[in-house]
């Protein structure tokens, strides 16, 4: 039989591995992309599957229902992982090799011995064995046809029902936390419990794929999961440079024909009569070409433009191409909005020390009392170390005070965790990349703003009508991102995404808005348009407000109070008529009585 015959005959086997094995790399992509997490749990994972579906099967148990309970079995693994990652802190990719290691035993316990084998029935018809594969109906296909259509059938409902998850309002938080985690902390997404989840998911499908596996042979073995994190990196790297979707759908689907296509490469390998004792040395070879597709194919583009041979790849249409040409900010005649009552903002005697019992031990906040009422819109300035970022990651729980009361809105929560405290605060930090998530459209980063603080559920996260609510807030920002969606945020300017947090922490109205700096990344005109737009949108809904910034101008010009920090304590607190009559000599006088030494920051001397 000639290799073009043998490899035309083995085909079918191989697309239905591709297919099946292809469960195990969408669980894989799951963790690896959509969480960045490296979790090497898998290996242990899959074997798991296939040994909890062979002990079950053997003691009486329908294959179906024993497929499910090894997917639960995966579940239970990842929880491990995600439970000593999230709980017990340990680094996530120790945790999954720990995670994994443990499984060896209880993969060996389960099954008893180093392999186990599926029961076999004998009828008029011959060996049936006791698989799904064995007790689906055939419709008159032949062993191979059975594998193929049902792996088929199986991979493309795994496929759909991840995509309606991750577009439900629940996934879509998994999603932000594996974009970014600081942004969904401050939009009041737990992360742990997304990590948890994701975890799960990823293993349980990991664990399914074993079961799926291990019946499709026939045996389970406890060394069948060994590899399998190689392979499925390299499937998922191969059905991205090759199937180059942008949609969530789309991506699911390469993913799985990237398995299909390293299965077939393996094959080829195989069908090549190679030496035994180099097979994995090749196998070796191409998951290494796998993993470098996108490194080779951007130098190959690279170099055939350079040689006249192909055009340009012209970079995606953003609209507002960057800082200096977004569009001046118009100002808008609308009045006022009356302050909430519950925008207010009380701090006691509060402290903070980092690194305590070290030589580096540093008292960051030293017995700040500060009192905002409902409406007040407060500048902080201070030299580097002053304590200002400090004061803001306090009250927003990022950092833990050891000592002290932070009452928002009436409300004591100091013991609070930071994403339960983002229910009644927006922020906006000094990068402008850490308040979107760049991988994800305009209107998914705007539905997880959307329900910050309340409860997210399996509807789905956008719906038309949430949309149109969409176009029309960011018709406000003057910046034709209303036409842009479902444009990726990593494709705006710094200027335009700066202004897309802001829109997204004041979205649902915040008992207090936390300005970090958030025009400091910015270049000046930029910086001028998005401090108009701030100051716009704290008057129209009423914000109570605390803004950073080094610059003495911008502390005087915006808000209605200015208070100056120095050594972790608030040294100046100015207000009424003058501060309105307040210049930047008078604060450098001031500072110098009050602290007992010269200004000795050059930014803010510069500014």
């Amino acid at each position: 039989m000639t290799f073009i015959a043998s490899l035309w005959q083995s085909m079918p086997s191989t697309v239905s591995l591709g297919l099946l094995w292809g469960i195990m790399t969408l669980g894989l992509y799951l963790t690896y992309r959509l969480l960045d997490f490296a979790d090497l749990t898998v290996d242990g994972s899959f074997a798991l599957g296939g040994a909890v579906a062979a002990h079950l099967v053997v003691t009486g148990w329908n294959p179906f229902a024993a497929t499910a309970m090894a997917f639960l079995a995966g579940m239970i693994a990842g929880a491990v992982t995600g439970l000593m990652h999230t709980k017990l802190k340990i680094p996530g990719l120790l945790a999954s090799i720990l995670t994994q290691i443990g499984l060896y035993s209880i993969n060996l316990h389960i099954m008893g011995k180093a392999n186990l084998p599926f029961p076999v029935k004998i009828t008029e018809a011959g060996k049936v064995y006791t698989t799904i594969f064995g007790i689906v109906p055939s419709f008159g296909l032949g062993t191979k046809g059975v594998v193929l259509l049902y792996s088929g059938i199986a991979i493309v409902l795994v496929i759909f029902v991840l995509w309606w998850f991750f577009s439900t309002e629940q996934g879509i938080t998994i999603r932000s936390t594996g974009d970014n985690e600081h942004m969904s902390r401050a939009l009041g997404i737990n992360t742990d419990n997304t990590k948890l989840i994701c975890l799960m998911l990823g293993n349980g499908l990991v664990g399914m794929s074993g079961a799926m596996i291990a019946q499709n042979n026939r045996v389970a073995t406890l060394d069948m999961g060994t590899g399998c994190i190689v392979f499925g990196l390299a499937a998922i790297i191969i059905g991205e440079v090759l199937f180059r979707r942008r949609s969530l759908l789309g991506q699911l689907f390469a993913v799985a024909l990237g398995s299909i296509i390293y299965r077939i490469i393996q094959s080829v390998v195989l069908q090549a009569d190679w030496p035994a004792e180099d097979f994995k040395l090749l196998s070796a070879i191409i998951i290494a070409i796998a993993l470098s597709l996108p490194v080779i194919t951007e130098k190959i583009n690279a170099l055939m433009v350079a040689m006249g041979w192909k055009a340009a790849v012209k970079p995606l249409p953003t609209g507002h191409a960057d800082n200096a040409t977004m569009k001046e900010i118009k100002e808008t005649n609308v009045s006022a909005a009356a302050p909430s009552s519950s925008g207010s903002l009380h701090i006691q005697n509060v402290e903070k020390t980092f690194n305590i019992g070290t030589i580096n031990q540093k008292n960051a906040l030293n017995g700040v009392n500060l009192t905002l009422k409902p409406g007040d819109f407060v500048t902080v300035i201070g030299g580097n170390g002053a304590g200002k970022s400090t004061l803001l990651n306090v009250i927003a729980g990022v950092h833990k005070a050891e000592n002290g009361i932070i009452e928002i809105g009436g409300t004591r929560v100091n013991h609070q965790a930071e994403y339960k405290r983002a229910a009644k605060i927006g922020r906006v930090f000094q990068d402008p990349m850490m308040g979107t998530a760049a991988g994800m459209t305009i209107e998914e980063n705007m539905s997880i703003a959307m329900k910050r603080g309340k409860r997210r559920t399996l509807a789905k996260a956008i719906r038309r009508e949430n949309r149109e609510q969409y176009r029309q807030m960011l018709k406000t920002l003057d910046l034709g991102l209303e036409n842009r969606l479902r444009s990726r945020v990593g494709l705006l300017s710094g200027g335009q995404r700066q202004a897309l947090t802001l829109l997204m922490a004041t979205l649902t109205k915040p008992d207090l808005l936390l300005l970090d700096e958030h025009t400091a990344a910015l270049d000046p005109k930029t910086a001028k348009n998005v401090l108009t737009l701030t100051e716009r949108i704290i008057r129209r809904q009423g914000l109570t407000a605390m803004m950073v910034t080094h610059n003495m101008r911008d502390a005087i010009r915006y808000g209605n109070r200015v208070i100056m920090m120095h050594e972790g304590r608030i040294i100046l607190d100015i207000s009424g008529e003058e501060k309105q009559n307040l210049k930047v000599e008078d604060l450098l006088v001031m500072f110098e009585k009050v602290s007992g030494s010269a200004m000795a920051n050059d930014r803010m001397l510069l500014s």
